[in-house]
């Protein structure tokens, strides 16, 4: 199978935690890294996604060290959801 890796990044407006680690992460962009594998065998081009890697410290924050935590991406979009909510609830909030 044909490996292949992706980069995105994502932003989030305020601290977050992941069950893959116990330490707070500032706000701020991050870069994900998703590892794919070529699905072969079946009639057209297809990518099944085997891991996926959130790239700490964030994006524009200096370190000696970077490193990457496997992360689930189920999570990360339950995570950002859950981020962009609490901007939707201050700002509803603001206005009674």
């Amino acid at each position: 199978m044909i490996p292949r890796s992706l980069k995105s990044s994502v932003v989030f407006l305020h601290p977050f935690r992941l069950s893959s680690t116990a330490e707070l992460h500032p706000a701020g962009m991050y870069c994900i890294i998703t590892e794919q594998e070529e699905l072969i065998g079946i009639s057209f081009i297809a990518w099944r996604t085997v891991a996926a890697f959130l790239q700490l410290p964030a994006l524009g924050s200096w370190s000696a060290h970077t490193r990457h935590l496997p992360i689930s991406l189920d999570e990360l979009a339950t995570s950002l959801a859950a981020d962009r909510a609490s901007v939707t609830l201050r700002l509803v909030c603001a206005d009674a």
